[in-house]
């Protein structure tokens, strides 16, 4: 739904968390009009070094399909309604928030701060943005001044070929249920549901269609002919008046519905990225775990990766299904896929020469290339003096129990 987001703050409050200034990566985002301006996108961006790609739907019922669909992996964020996380989460399709990363969190209005319904089995799942409610839009030049006060309007043959509804399949049956005066429209039984099913058959010969967005709606009314609308909210009223419309916005005695959006991540948004310059250059966003500082720091696609350890696949521009752990481990390879390296400095010196590593498993050691073995053999005359041995050219490959790396031999003076 489109819906009032309070200011461009609000935009980058929520997903500044996931960025580091240095961090230049894409954010994708699931949602409906009015939740990513351009403007907004535009100083998010150059803040962060980041690039906002939106996909903007017309229903709940589209973007629950999209998620679905996809797992959840084509949207880091979506924008759903506190009435929609017990669908979602039980789809499997959301992630917890890490709300000790939310570094403005406090700013939210103190009745924001702690909404029980996105709070799922100890997890934090939705941060709140806007706020409102689903009311009855009727032209007054046909209806008069206060002339409509109940939903009846919406289901009254009278009526038939001025209404549009919003095409909205979970909104339209709680408000219905509303309207049938049900004591808890969000739980119904197999009685109540059969009941709201058939008010709607019977409404839908009477509605001209069901628009899916907040400017269609807007669009179809301007066309003509409509004086009726199960609306997505007061806004709606407001744009409808600036085109020069005589309508009213009103909540019907029986009630309506009030709806709290937030904006929720997805199960797919999985990478996990700590430390300083951690990933520095990525822009993927599928698989990732890097840990720690400088970690992943030139990876600019790839996915599956696992960097765990400060400077672990430091230059690592690309590749996929990499396990690097351990202090500095594949420090210098550059390319690369499913290659495990585990240990400190393990593969530390492949690489040098823009060497590409595939499908190997090195542990507890030091991989060296041949040019690694000149530097060795150019500082052996410091090194002769220290341990009082004379160096001799190479003779043998040493592989003590924990390394696997290139050695010089040496004879006795």
């Amino acid at each position: 739904m489109r819906k009032l987001t309070y200011s461009i703050l609000s935009f980058i409050f929520i997903f500044s968390f996931a960025f580091s200034a240095n961090a230049a990566r894409e954010l994708s985002l699931g949602c409906f009009e009015g939740y990513a301006e351009q403007e907004w996108i535009d100083e998010f961006e150059a803040k962060y070094d980041a690039k906002v790609k939106v996909k903007y739907v017309g229903s709940v019922d589209e973007l629950f399909a999209l998620t679905q669909a996809s797992k959840g992996e084509d949207f880091d964020l979506v924008s759903i309604d506190t009435s929609l996380f017990p669908r979602y989460h039980g789809a499997g399709l959301l992630k917890p928030y890490d709300k000790s990363k939310l570094s403005n969190f406090s700013n939210l209005m103190s009745a924001f701060q702690s909404v029980k319904e996105v709070e799922i089995d100890g997890g934090y799942y939705g941060v709140p943005i806007s706020w409102g409610s689903l009311g009855l839009i009727y032209d007054v030049d046909e209806f008069g001044e206060g002339g409509v006060d109940s939903w009846s309007v919406m289901h009254d043959p009278a009526n038939s070929g001025k209404m549009i509804v919003l095409d909205d399949t979970n909104n339209n049956i709680v408000n219905t249920a509303i309207y049938l005066g049900m004591d808890n429209p969000y739980n119904l039984s197999e009685a109540e549901m059969e009941s709201v099913k058939q008010t709607l058959i019977d409404q839908k010969k009477l509605v001209v269609t069901y628009f899916a967005g907040f400017d269609e709606g807007n669009q179809i009314w301007d066309s003509g002919g409509i004086s009726l609308m199960f609306s997505m909210g007061e806004f709606q009223e407001v744009a409808l008046r600036d085109m020069g419309h005589n309508v009213k916005y009103i909540i019907p005695n029986e009630g309506g519905i009030g709806w709290l959006d937030t904006w929720a991540m997805t199960s797919g948004a999985d990478n996990v990225i700590i430390g300083h310059a951690a990933a520095a250059a990525n822009n993927t966003r599928d698989g990732l775990v890097i840990i720690g500082s400088g970690a992943g720091a030139s990876l600019v696609s790839g996915d599956a990766n696992t960097f765990v350890g400060g400077g672990t696949g430091r230059n690592v521009s690309s590749g996929d299904h990499n396990t690097l752990v351990g202090y500095q481990a594949g420090y210098a390879v550059t390319t690369g896929t499913r290659n495990t390296l585990i240990g400190s400095l393990a593969g530390y010196c492949v690489g040098e020469v823009d060497f590409s590593l595939d499908y190997n498993s090195l542990k507890y050691g030091l991989l060296c290339n041949f040019f690694s073995l000149i530097f060795f053999i150019a500082t052996v005359p410091l090194l002769q003096k220290f341990f009082e041995i004379k160096f001799g050219l190479i003779l043998k490959i040493f592989k003590p129990k924990f390394l696997n790396v290139f050695l010089i031999a040496a004879e006795e003076e």
